[in-house]
């Protein structure tokens, strides 16, 4: 699994200023696309065609800014920290401290 596609897209909708309900248009749950997002799930092609479309990004926008950018430590650190504080994992968040 890539972590990183769910994080570029995203970063990509979230510059569009567009809620995970509007990348969803209720064909899929908003958990659903959350996660992906997080880089905990994937998304089958079809709904991942679907948040593309719904959010106005063509494929070579994401493409473009997925083969580009590169996300800081902190950023990883971050979501790291924020899935063991989801699941209560608060030996995972000590050894990160």
């Amino acid at each position: 699994m890539d972590k990183k596609i769910g994080p570029t897209f995203a970063m990509l909708r979230e510059n569009k200023a567009l809620t995970l309900k509007d990348a969803t248009a209720g064909e899929f749950s908003i958990a659903q696309l959350s996660k992906f997002e997080r880089g905990e799930s994937n998304l089958s092609i079809d709904k991942f065609v679907k948040v593309l479309k719904n959010t106005q990004i063509d494929l070579d926008e994401f493409q473009d800014m997925y083969e580009n950018y590169q996300f800081s430590e902190d950023y990883f650190f971050h979501n790291d920290l924020g899935a063991a504080r989801r699941i209560g994992d608060l030996n995972k968040m000590k050894k990160m401290a």
